[in-house]
């Protein structure tokens, strides 16, 4: 059952588990009421908050909707340009952006298997020379973009844009918005991959599971292929769609805010 929740002047948290219509001459755009306890609607009260974020409601998720069966992400511009810059700063300040993206995707994919969620949150696609992630392939092919473009504006804060197929850091990495783990893990990708050229990594991403050849055009990647080829069970990515979902909701509250 879908649930709707309200949280009344002195933040206690109402629960309504009914979010149908109860007034016979509303419209059905109307559903639960803050105040549909007065209409008969059943409810619960003092469930624990959870905060959203600096300046952001406390509220809860308590359910996906079941027709919520795909893996989403909320795209990070300003994380993925740090990103970026912390592994062409362990390059020695520039790379071929072709072996940029394709660390950003090793690094994007193994969070998603470790924890579910990537680094980046970008589209992950398969292009003819590999998987890739859609937005920052786009980003560095089209140049720098207007500035009513924020994410992507981000992305030239910390990364040239390239000369022939070498992109360099503008300034020194910045690293707040990367955990402790998130900058292991792209430390752990550059070690394993970062001295391969862009056709040996061409090459490697083409065994990867989830690679299909795209024929020349591109396709997207599914999260739960990746989770599956690495052996987990329906149960467990059901899981994980679960959470990836309340974090992308949790995270596009920042719209409404």
């Amino acid at each position: 059952m879908r649930k709707r929740i309200f949280v009344d002047c002195d933040d206690t948290l109402i629960i309504y588990d009914n979010i149908a219509c109860t007034w016979p001459n509303e419209p059905c755009a109307v559903h639960g009421h803050p105040f549909g306890v007065l209409r008969g609607e059943s409810y619960k009260i003092n469930e624990p908050l959870v905060r959203s974020g600096p300046g952001l409601c406390w509220f809860r998720v308590f359910c996906t909707p079941p027709e919520v069966t795909e893996m989403r992400f909320v795209f990070d511009g300003r994380k993925t340009a740090q990103a970026a810059c912390f592994l062409v700063e362990l390059n020695g300040g520039t790379m071929n952006y072709m072996v940029l993206i394709k660390l950003l995707y090793l690094s994007d994919r193994r969070s998603l298997v470790e924890t579910g969620l990537p680094i980046t949150g970008d589209q992950m696609v398969s292009m003819p020379h590999g998987p890739v992630l859609s937005r920052i392939y786009d980003q560095i092919n089209m140049g720098e973009p207007p500035e009513t473009d924020e994410e992507a504006v981000c992305w030239y804060e910390y990364i040239t844009e390239p000369d022939g197929y070498t992109v360099r850091k503008k300034k020194d990495p910045e690293t707040d918005q990367l955990s402790q783990y998130e900058l292991d893990v792209l430390a752990e990708i550059y070690e394993k991959f970062g001295q391969m050229d862009r056709f040996r990594l061409r090459d490697f991403t083409h065994t990867l599971p989830e690679w299909i050849d795209p024929l020349g055009s591109s396709l997207p990647i599914k999260p739960q292929t990746i989770l599956q080829a690495d052996g987990k069970s329906d149960a467990e990515i059901e899981l994980l769609v679960k959470d990836a979902e309340e974090v992308w909701f949790i995270r596009n509250l920042k719209t409404i805010a």
